[in-house]
């Protein structure tokens, strides 16, 4: 896309940083992943491997992330489709809310709590 708009980071250390200055991402389905929706940035996920391409189902089953396979034309239509559609980038952020609450680690020790009873 050749907007100024726009700016591709790859490889950067300031995670931090670019999470807040971030509308969409592109990305593989791993650990970075879950930051992502739990900030709220929308993501085009890129399977690396054969391992990818299992959690790419499930994200697209849970409406967690747009999928695109690894290649430019894919990446670029995925990407103006992310970009001009507000309402499926409004959609993504709130399923991902849903999924990603916080209280994780509370209920593993609530259901550890009750097993030991």
């Amino acid at each position: 896309i050749n907007d100024n708009k726009f700016k591709l980071f790859v490889g950067t250390k300031k995670m931090n940083y670019l999470y807040n200055y971030t509308d969409i991402a592109l990305g593989a389905p791993g650990l970075s992943q879950f930051e992502r929706m739990l900030i709220g940035i929308p993501t085009i996920l890129i399977a690396q491997n054969k391992h990818h391409k299992i959690l790419l189902k499930n994200w697209k089953k849970l409406g967690a992330a747009i999928i695109a396979d690894n290649n430019i034309d894919s990446i670029k239509i995925k990407l103006h489709e992310l970009i001009n559609n507000t309402a499926l980038r409004n959609k993504i952020k709130s399923i991902n809310k849903s999924l990603i609450d916080g209280n994780g680690a509370k209920r593993i020790a609530d259901t550890i709590y009750k097993s030991n009873k």
